[in-house]
């Protein structure tokens, strides 16, 4: 930004470098496309190939991202980051020699579907770099009034603030809820707690609403007193949260905050993110095997320990890339076993994410599907997730086990590689839009970000419901405060 005494600039985006970027990602899908029709796998270096595609466009994106926003701290890229985690890590290791992925990719069964669902992760970043051009493109660029400004920043961080205390004390009551309904949640283990213990919803409801709560009164902290309190209790949160064994609902809205804190022109502590990189690179290989001891009041010091000596780097991208897998498994079923869900699964997801405020447990649309197993109904009524654990593993579904899904694969299962193409141009477009937003004038803007960006970035490796109800509940929380408190007054100025 250009500053002078009375008014300051917005972003200014070139549109020569937009329409660059808009032409590459359109040759590249026009390629993508045509390579996705190519069937054979003779050819044993085609992993490569396809590698070094994603790596020059990891590249060429990261160049104009940063001509386009003049930073990496944007929520485009943090997007793309976990896009690219979980859905070429296992080819991006084979290509550096790192693990040997020659059964899978080769294999007789699911050689041709792991070539398919390569391409079109391909197809999804192009489709998402088209978006983000468009985006960019149609940005004018701005001028604020600087003291107005300064009344829109303080007010946003007022806003947030109020709204953070009011999502964590709601996530508090939940967690007290959960305790009076089960007992000791820390007797069961992770998968106990949504495996019929009894009414959990509660502990579900803590887990979208403390996270947000963390990001807002980090951002939203003014005086000492409450920068002090909310960078303790947001450190103590991830390392509760990461402790119970849900990584994404800690390092996302990590993230998220991360991206939010550099937005607003903050400048990060460099050794404490030197030392948090750290701390996760041990951490997530860890978190999986303390996941697998059983309930929570036998781990102990020693396991956890253990734990970090048996974790390694390698297995970060080892275990979080096996989402790829998802899109060929997804791929080889749909259309040739299974019709196209033409949007069901979206349909389903939003239904199901309308809040049951009953003392009564709803059943789950997996138990209601279940109880009417009669073949086509039992699978068209599953969630995306649910349906790829059934086909997978019944084993699994049947204990009550999941794997997740792939921000990717749902579209396709819904309306085929158009469906990916459309979601993709729309989210990268939506996203870049947001980026271009000046969150110190937008007190709403930047409130929505930090409670809806962090389930958006947790969609990459599930199914829409994760957005969905996350998104739906926050909002009738957050109207729930506004009405509770409704005396607050916001600042507007120091």
């Amino acid at each position: 930004m250009s500053i002078n005494n009375k008014e300051i600039s917005g972003l200014n985006i070139s549109k020569v470098t937009a329409y660059i970027f808009l032409t590459l990602n359109l040759l590249l899908l026009v390629f993508s496309i045509f390579g996705l029709e190519i069937t054979s796998r003779a050819d044993r270096y085609w992993p490569n190939y396809i590698a070094i595609i994603m790596f020059f466009w990891i590249v060429i994106y990261s160049i104009y991202s940063t001509k386009l926003f003049k930073t990496l701290f944007t929520f485009s890229n943090g997007f793309i980051l976990a896009l690219l985690v979980f859905h070429i890590s296992h080819i991006m290791l084979h290509f550096f020699g790192i693990y040997d992925f020659s059964r899978t990719f080769y294999s007789k069964d699911m050689g041709v579907w792991f070539y398919k669902s390569s391409w079109m992760i391909v197809i999804s970043l192009a489709c998402y770099g088209i978006g983000l051009s468009v985006a960019c493109i149609g940005n004018k660029p701005k001028t604020f009034d600087c003291i107005l400004l300064k009344k829109n920043s303080f007010l946003g961080q007022s806003v947030c603030w109020w709204y953070g205390v009011g999502l964590f004390v709601f996530s508090l009551i939940m967690l007290i809820w959960v305790f009076l309904t089960v007992g000791n949640i820390f007797s069961y283990s992770r998968r106990d707690i949504f495996g019929g213990v009894g009414d959990t919803r509660g502990f579900g409801l803590f887990l979208m609403f403390f996270p947000s709560s963390l990001v807002l009164l980090v951002i939203g902290a003014r005086n000492t007193v409450q920068k002090v309190y909310s960078r303790l209790l947001a450190i103590m949160g991830l390392l509760f949260i990461l402790f119970l064994g849900y990584r994404s609902v800690a390092l996302f809205p990590m993230l998220i905050g991360v991206i939010i804190w550099v937005k607003l022109g903050r400048k990060l502590n460099k050794k404490f993110i030197a030392i948090l990189l750290s701390f996760l690179i041990v951490a997530i290989p860890a978190v999986k095997i303390i996941r697998q001891i059983g309930a929570y009041n036998t781990i102990t010091l020693s396991d956890i320990s253990e734990s970090a000596k048996d974790s390694s780097a390698d297995e970060i991208f080892l275990e979080l890339g096996a989402i790829s897998g998802i899109i060929a498994y997804t791929m080889k079923w749909v259309p040739k076993d299974e019709s196209f869900r033409y949007g069901k699964t979206y349909y389903l997801a939003l239904k199901n994410s309308i809040p049951n405020i009953g003392f009564n447990i709803r059943e789950s649309n997996r138990k209601l599907a279940s109880n009417r197993n009669n073949g086509k109904y039992f699978l068209d009524n599953l969630s995306a997730s649910d349906w790829f654990v059934f086909k997978y593993s019944k084993w699994m579904y049947n204990t009550g086990g999941g794997s997740g899904y792939s921000i990717i694969a749902e579209p396709y299962l819904n309306f085929g590689i158009l469906g990916v193409i459309l979601f993709f141009v729309l989210l990268g477009f939506c996203i870049g839009k947001l980026d271009t937003k000046n969150l110190l004038n937008s007190p709403i803007t930047l409130l929505l970000s930090g409670v809806m960006m962090w389930p958006v970035m947790k969609l990459v490796r599930n199914d829409i419901t994760t957005f969905f109800k996350p998104m739906l509940f926050s909002l009738i929380v957050m109207g729930g405060w506004r009405l509770l408190t409704f005396w607050k007054k916001y600042k507007k100025t120091t």
